[in-house]
This record gives structure tokens, C-alpha cells and sequence, in this order.
């Protein structure tokens, strides 16, 4: 409401002057109506006077501002509200907004538009995601949407920074064909801990809006060893040189497990001499306690059916990574097909080809492929991309068709084949995530002899498969804040899904809250169970100061637990500066939803005249005769004496 778009006025001081004493608004109302004023943010307070109001709230409830008012007013007539605003308003959505009242007992909302609906010039940072956390090493994607009004062809530069640090800069143009645009742009995480991360753009010239031209975040950054299960149903070159790409990073533990005959395994990468040492894990605490599992050529008689139960719970309930790759005991008529493994997966498994189908696919990224992590290869370097000149690769048992809800990153092509093929396919499923990587040679892309010793293609690409296995995966404590972005002074609950174990819901433990303040001081809250939600625990502060709050879940879980460690920042960034522009279609939908109508600041004179009368409880009908009335007794008799004297005039008297 302080934005200056009213000719040179802000629009604090439109609003002031219609509740002043003498405005036209006011003095409209108060020749029929007795009035009460209330200004509202989040909540509503009664207004004894149009200088009280401050323009200082940061988010805007009006389902919760009209509740407050019928609440406080109670059996009172009310004929109608009148809400001024410019629509910019914060949250909750429209549709959260509690009308039904207010239409039952016939009160109308008449809404009056403040400000423009259209900016001249503005560019706005409307979105800035990021993953929560990851893994340290990792390349991160950073996904900025600008949404911008009166750009023509104009340059300028985003600019992502870690407080004083600069991650990434990216030029823009901003094209007048269209509104918006989004920019993704990578950088390295490489030191952990937690980071206060920023996207901005530098104002346009004649700019008047410039608060919404940056976002802040917080990114995580974990140093820990993820470990991941890789379980071969028979000795290939895959493993090894999947073991080989991932030989060098810290974060990754890759531990595998290969089938060399019936019930005999060996393994690689164990941590102590009874892991795994039944072979594939039977219970939920064995199997749990990795982020990510691997299928490679797994037939289905190499895993009971209680196991595969288990692999399609190891996603839903533990939230866990699991890719399949291809093979020749992977993916068979049959296979997967009838199997739990059939519902988790993001590809139709219909049931294979016959044994002994084999062909080659020149594999290349999809339109989603080529800007998504798992399938980054690299930078272009001379117009080339990164997956030109790779061999082909090979695939067994080919499937066509990818699930509503996944996403297809890798394709292959032949010439013999009708379509291509997915080769790398995603999709969420329960609490976790599940991959497909369809071919049976990928080492081809590091051993054939058209690829350089120091090519790193493949490499990469399996640091991203397992990376992007892994750093999705929840933790025995999920941590979360509401709202997830704060400013300075506002209320924030903090919530933690607690489970043991086995990933089931922890009820009934003692759990507290410790928060140290961006000043170093320390208070512990206790956390209320959710009687909804078996589990989950909550307790609510004031951030009263801006910048980083350090959040931790003290529970009774074995220390340390994973997850129990979260960050909020609280940064002087007023959501209402972002989508600024006057709302009209929101202000008539609120008016329109409960018989009012909408208003602009030149016409509310008309604003009283349209509000009809209303009785109440209280109200009381008074009968007054004519002729006891002293003005309108001399009016008739004013009237009287003009028509006698006309008739006299005239000689008709």
C-alpha cells in the first residue's frame, strides 16, 4: 500500500483520505449509516481514526479479517463491509476465505480498487526454488522465474549470491512477446552448512517498483556418507564401472551385493561382516537403514515375494531412491510384470519381448532431459552437446510406454524401432522416488573405443543417477516451518514428523523444540502431538529478529538422529511487494461472491447510495403523523399559499 501509482500518491494516502473525517467515503457512509471502522492485516482491529493506520502488517488474511469483524459486532445490523484494498493480498487464496457466512446472512462486501492494475515498468523475481538440502559436491539447479511488464529486448543480468559470494550469473533478455520467463542456472555446493542464497536483477530505468526485484532462500548443504544398496543378480561389467565413477566421492558409499549362484553372493563395500550376510535384506530395520537401492539384472526369482513387498515399502514408507536398470534377467516376460516392483515403476512393464531381443539405441535427451540434474552431462562447449559422439548402447527388454505422472528424461533411437524408447525414466511414488535406467551396457560410454581415456561423460552421469537417488530421501525427523518464509516479528510453527526404525509413526514421545535466535540466544518449547496425525509434533515462536534461526528436534531417538536439524530465515522481503498490481478480478470475485459490488476511489459516493437499509434485533419502527410534523406542515402550507396567489393572479380566485 506504499507504492507511489496513484499519479505520484502512494496508496496509503488514498486510503487515509477516504477514512478521514472529511473524506468522501466516510462522510458517504455516515449520512446513512453508523459506521465502524477496522483496518486489517492478517487480523482486524477496530480504527478510531484514519492516522492510526501504518501500513506495517506483511500478510493479508481477508477470510480471517472478515471473521474478526462479524465476530466482534456481533448481533448489530450490519447492511454491509466495506473492504479497500489493492488486492495484493498475501494469503490465504481466495478459496480458503470463509464466504459462506456472509452470503447466509445477507451482507454484502463492497470492495474498493486501490492502485493500478498494470505497472508501466516492473521486473519482478517471483520465484526462486532450490532443493532443501543437498548432498556437499553436489551441482545444483537453481530454478528463477522474472515476470516483467513494459520490457522491450532489454538486458539485464541475474545475479545468485551466498550472502557476499557470487554463485552464478546469467544474462536475460527480456522480450516483450511474453510476460515471464524462467532461468535455470548451476552452481557447486561445495561447502557444507547452512546458506542464506539470494536471485536478483538490477532495476529497470523508470522502474517504481524495485522491493520485488530479489528472493532469498536457505540451502543446506550436508557432508555425510550416503549409503546405497547394489544388488546384481549376476556378475557384469556394470557394477564395476558404476563402482568406478562414484570411486572418488566422499559422499557416496555404494554397497553391493552380487548373485554369482543360487543363494551364494559376494560383497563389496560392507561395513562390517554381517551386513548382508543372509543375502538380500528380509526386514524392514536392515533394508531401511540405506537411502538408495539398485536393481540391476534382478530376476524376480532371485527375491521372494515378501522381499518385493518390501522394495515397493522401502519407496512408499521409507521414502527411499530405487533405480532399475536393464539387464538380461531384468524386465523379462517374466519378470517384473505381476510383482509390486510393476506398480512402483514410472514405465509400463506389459511383459517384455521374447528372450534373445537385443538392439542398439543411439540414446539423447528429451526437451525435459536436457535441463533436468539426473541427466546433466556437462557444459556445450562449440555448439556440440554433450551426448554427441557417445556410442550406442543396448537394450533387452524394450517397454514404449511411460506412466501419467512420469517424467521421461533419456530416449533411444533405431531405425528399426516404431518409437523411440524410454531409457531414463522418473516419477515420485508414496514418500520416495523411483528411476528407470533401461540398458544393459552403459560402461560402453567410458570402454569403447571411440571415447577418450579422460572422457568423464560416464562418470557423471552415474554420480547424478545415485546423487539424485539419494538426496531426495526423508530422514527419521522431517523438520518443517509455517510459513516457510517469515519476516521479521511474525508467528512461525515448526512441525516434526517423527518415525523409529522401521519408518512407522513415532507417537507418544517427548519431544522439544530448541531454537537459538540470529542473536545467539537459546529457548526450548515443548511439541505437542497432533491428535490428527499420529507422529507429528508442533509448537509455535515469535521471529522476532531477522536473519538465520537454528532449529532442533530434541527426541528420544538414538543421538544423533538424521533430519532433526532444520534453518528458517527471517528476511525483510514483504510478500505484498510481489504480484503488486491491483487486483481487480480478485476484488470483484470477493465482491460478486456476496451480492456486493466493485468500487474504484472516484466513484465511492455511489458506494452509500447502493447499500440498502437494514433492520436487526434492535432495530424499532416509529409511526409519526403528518400533521404533527412542524416542517412538513409549513411545507404544505407554503404550498397552499403559492396556489392561492396563482389563482389570484390569474383572477381565477
Amino acid at each position: 500500500m506504499r507504492i507511489a501509482d496513484q499519479g505520484d500518491t502512494p496508496r496509503a494516502d488514498v486510503v487515509r483520505g477516504a477514512f478521514a473525517s472529511d473524506g468522501a467515503l466516510r462522510r458517504a457512509l455516515e449520512r446513512r449509516f453508523d459506521v465502524h471502522l477496522y483496518r486489517f492485516s492478517d487480523r482486524a482491529q477496530p480504527l478510531s481514526h484514519s492516522a492510526e493506520l501504518a501500513f506495517a502488517g506483511t500478510r493479508t488474511d481477508v477470510g480471517q479479517a472478515l471473521a474478526d469483524i462479524t465476530r466482534d459486532l456481533g448481533d448489530a445490523p450490519l447492511a454491509a463491509i466495506v473492504v479497500v484494498s489493492d488486492g495484493a493480498l498475501g494469503a490465504p487464496p481466495p478459496e480458503k476465505w470463509r464466504l459462506d457466512g456472509l452470503r447466509a446472512a445477507g451482507i454484502p462486501v463492497h470492495t474498493v480498487g486501490v492502485g493500478t492494475s498494470r505497472f508501466a515498468r516492473d521486473v519482478e523475481v517471483s520465484r526462486l526454488r532450490l532443493p532443501e538440502s543437498v548432498l556437499a559436491g553436489s551441482t545444483v539447479v537453481a530454478e528463477v522465474v522474472l515476470r516483467y511488464r513494459g520490457a522491450t529486448d532489454e538486458a539485464v543480468e541475474l545475479v545468485l549470491e551466498d550472502e557476499s559470494r557470487l554463485l552464478a550469473l546469467e544474462p536475460v533478455t527480456l522480450t516483450p512477446d511474453r510476460p515471464w520467463q524462467t532461468i535455470r542456472t548451476e552452481f557447486v555446493a561445495d561447502e557444507a552448512g547452512v546458506h542464506q542464497l539470494r536471485a536478483h536483477v538490477l532495476p529497470l530505468p523508470d522502474e517504481r517498483l524495485e522491493r520485488n526485484n530479489g528472493r532469498s532462500t536457505v540451502l543446506r548443504v550436508v557432508d555425510r556418507r550416503e549409503r546405497i544398496l547394489y544388488f546384481e543378480g549376476e556378475p557384469r561389467f556394470e557394477l564395476k564401472f558404476a563402482r568406478r565413477a562414484v570411486a572418488g566421492d566422499d559422499n557416496l558409499q555404494l554397497v553391493a551385493l552380487v548373485r554369482t549362484a543360487h543363494n551364494k553372493f559376494y560383497r563389496i563395500g560392507i561395513d562390517n561382516p554381517d551386513e548382508l550376510a543372509e543375502g538380500f535384506p528380509t526386514g524392514a530395520e536392515a533394508l531401511f537403514d540405506y537411502r538408495g537401492l539398485v536393481l540391476g539384472s534382478v530376476d524376480t526369482s532371485d527375491l521372494s515375494a515378501a522381499q518385493l513387498t518390501l522394495i515397493a515399502e522401502f519407496v512408499s514408507r521409507r521414502g527411499g531412491g530405487l533405480l532399475l536398470l536393464g539387464g538380461r534377467r531384468s524386465f523379462t516376460p517374466t519378470g517384473y510384470r505381476d510383482t509390486p516392483l510393476a506398480d512402483v515403476a514410472p514405465v509400463v512393464i506389459d511383459g517384455g519381448s521374447p528372450n534373445g531381443f537385443a538392439t542398439e539405441v543411439t540414446v539423447q535427451p528429451t526437451a525435459l532431459g536436457v535441463s533436468h540434474p539426473l541427466a546433466r552431462l556437462g557444459t556445450t562447449t562449440r555448439g556440440a552437446t554433450p551426448w554427441q559422439g557417445l556410442p550406442p548402447l543396448t537394450v533387452v527388454h524394450p517397454f514404449y510406454r511411460a506412466k501419467a505422472g512420469a517424467s521421461v528424461l533419456l530416449e533411444g533411437i533405431a531405425a528399426e524401432l516404431p518409437a523411440p524408447l524410454p531409457i531414463l525414466a522418473a516419477q515420485r511414488y508414496g514418500r520416495g522416488q523411483v528411476l528407470v535406467f533401461n540398458v544393459q551396457d552403459s560402461w560402453r560410454w567410458q570402454m569403447h573405443a571411440d571415447v577418450a581415456l579422460d572422457d568423464q561423460r560416464h562418470e557423471t552421469l552415474w554420480r547424478n543417477l545415485l546423487r539424485g537417488l539419494v538426496e531426495a530421501v526423508p530422514d527419521q525427523v522431517i523438520l518443517r516451518t509455517h510459513p516457510g518464509d517469515v519476516e521479521p516479528g511474525e508467528s512461525v510453527e515448526v512441525t516434526a514428523e517423527l518415525r523409529d526404525a522401521s519408518f512407522n509413526p513415532l507417537a507418544g514421545a517427548a519431544v522439544t523444540l530448541r531454537v537459538t535466535t540470529p542473536l545467539g540466544e537459546q529457548s526450548r518449547l515443548p511439541m505437542t502431538e497432533s491428535t490428527a496425525h499420529s507422529g507429528t509434533y508442533a509448537a509455535r515462536f515469535n521471529a522476532a529478529h531477522g536473519g538465520l534461526y537454528d532449529l532442533h528436534v530434541e527426541t528420544p531417538l538414538t543421538e544423533p538422529v538424521a533430519g532433526a536439524d532444520g534453518s528458517l530465515l527471517a528476511v525483510s522481503e514483504s510478500r505484498e511487494y510481489f504480484s503488486a498490481e491491483m487486483d481487480e478480478t480478485l476484488l470483484r470475485h470477493l465482491a460478486a461472491a456476496t451480492g456486493g459490488r466493485f468500487h474504484r476511489p472516484d466513484d465511492v459516493s455511489a458506494l452509500a447510495e447502493a447499500i440498502p437499509l437494514r433492520e436487526g434485533r434492535s432495530s424499532e419502527r416509529q409511526r409519526f403523523e403528518l400533521w404533527n410534523t412542524p416542517a412538513a406542515f409549513l411545507v404544505v402550507l407554503l404550498l397552499l399559499a403559492c396556489d392561492w396567489f396563482y389563482r389570484r393572479r390569474r383572477g381565477l380566485a
